[in-house]
């Protein structure tokens, strides 16, 4: 969950620029992008603050390699001088850092934004998952914790402490967090899922269901959720559960091939080859650049005795895969 807000902000923003003339340092900064040039400003008709909010969004939004940098220049410089003027300012800093590729110098950033505007759940979220994504996830937990202190009432800052604990392998603590997190937003399905998976690393795949159920439910087709739940009925050993779920994914999401790929899998554990041979067929059409999808599809028309068509995948995995061709050719044998 990555500056939720900001839709609304950039709407705010885009008024404001196309209803007043643009920043004299805004109007610098262009022509530096476009000729690679320091940019210079005119102090005598610049407005700090206003500067700050537009060059430093326009940082933070930014995508262009060269222009982020010029923007990113500018935006350091102007927070250098007016360094409490702007929690909004630091936080694009941070967020233009992490677009650069470079998430350890956004740190700084976003901890002058936290300590201007403490209640900043956005800048607190980006700066302790940049600790968790580090696996620092002592110190992302507590960030997490801290912004929660500030701002309890968020959800996705739950949902950031839920991944950090579950991470470090305090599944338990995990759990509690999600469950608040859902306390506070029912439809969150992420955290739903993650809830579920934090049950699956404390073994209690009975317990997970429901969770992957709910997440499932709340947004139909994310993967992730029938993942987690076609895999914990494998691991329960629910074969009927299983091969249902399968068919809700596959109705859910009918052109991702993941989703008929595992169809696939579960109907021929099923002893329903035929239907099997449908599904995996249908993943080769939607992925036809995946050699597992080909793969598994080779294996079923082996058990039918469709050499002929055993052969053929046999000669595409040749050419799209020649280690899962030898591999192939050992599991159906192609005379």
């Amino acid at each position: 969950m990555r500056f939720l807000k900001r839709a609304l902000l950039a709407v705010t923003l885009v008024t404001f620029a196309v209803a007043s003339l643009r920043s004299p340092f805004l109007q610098a900064m262009d022509s530096a992008a476009n000729q690679n040039e320091p940019a210079a400003t005119d102090k005598t008709q610049s407005d700090p603050n206003r500067d700050i909010i537009v060059v430093c969004f326009a940082a933070g939004m930014e995508r262009n390699a060269r222009k982020l940098d010029v923007l990113i220049s500018a935006c350091r410089d102007l927070l250098r001088a007016s360094p409490r003027s702007s929690a909004l300012g630091w936080a694009d800093l941070g967020q233009a850092y992490e677009h650069a590729g470079q998430p350890e110098m956004a740190i700084q950033p976003y901890e002058e934004a936290v300590a201007l505007k403490p209640d900043y759940a956005e800048a607190w979220n980006n700066l302790c998952s940049i600790h968790d994504a580090a696996k620092r996830f002592d110190k992302g937990i507590q960030c997490f914790q801290n912004g929660i202190r500030e701002k309890p009432s968020v959800d996705f800052l739950w949902y950031g402490l839920g991944l950090a604990l579950d991470n470090s392998g305090q599944s338990e603590e995990a759990v509690k967090s999600y469950q608040e997190c859902i306390r506070l937003n029912p439809r969150f399905f992420r955290c739903w899922n993650n809830m579920g998976t934090s049950y699956v690393h404390l073994k209690r795949n009975e317990d997970a269901i429901k969770p992957y159920q709910e997440a499932a439910r709340l947004q139909p087709d994310y993967y992730r959720a029938w993942n987690g739940l076609i895999a914990t009925y494998a691991a329960l050993g629910k074969k009927e559960e299983k091969l249902q779920a399968c068919r809700q994914f596959t109705a859910a999401a009918p052109k991702d091939a993941s989703a008929w790929y595992q169809l696939g899998r579960a109907l021929e554990e099923n002893g329903q080859q035929d239907e099997a041979i449908k599904a995996l067929e249908e993943v080769t059409h939607l992925a036809p650049k995946d050699p597992a999808g080909w793969f598994e599809l080779g294996l079923a028309y082996s058990a039918r005795g469709d050499k002929k068509k055993v052969k053929d995948i046999h000669s595409k995995l040749t050419k799209l895969s020649p280690s899962q061709a030898d591999e192939f050719a050992r599991k159906a044998p192609l005379q």
